[in-house]
């Protein structure tokens, strides 16, 4: 008799694990896409501020096809410098560009994958403070 509970709750603790887990997967993709970037250019890892994601979520709600707009990948989002990642036939396509990206002074890093209206599983980097590096590739200062 002291069986059926202990099954229930472990069953019950293992359904739960599986529904939470398929969200984190899909930032921990995003992550690893980011941080796949910056490895190449030998730069080290950003950690992802989860309570910004949190944040960025409820304003970009994955499954709603609302996405940053091209605005924001130009002007920013909240003090956010925002970049477009996508999978293209050969590579990743990154928009506007991935200086954010490589910047050496990130202070807050969030990342998203949302469904857009124009293509589905894109990730979505903001990064604030990662503006006023330099352009590791082209060794210019960025214009804000």
């Amino acid at each position: 008799m002291k069986f059926l509970p202990s099954l229930t709750a472990v069953l019950l603790i293992c359904i739960t694990l599986h529904v939470v887990s398929p969200h984190r997967d899909t930032i921990d993709k995003c992550r690893k896409a980011v941080n796949m970037i910056r490895k190449e250019a030998g730069l080290g890892e950003l950690k992802e501020d989860k309570q910004e994601t949190a944040r960025l979520e409820k304003k970009f709600i994955p499954g709603t096809k609302h996405c940053p707009t091209e605005d924001h990948l130009k002007n920013g989002f909240d003090g956010f410098t925002v970049t477009r990642m996508q999978g293209g036939p050969h590579k990743v396509v990154i928009v506007p560009n991935k200086n954010s990206i490589l910047s050496q002074n990130v202070k807050t890093f969030a990342c998203l994958e949302l469904d857009c209206k124009d293509r589905h599983d894109v990730f979505f980097a903001f990064i604030k403070n990662g503006v006023a590096g330099k352009s590791i590739r082209s060794g210019k200062s960025e214009e804000a």
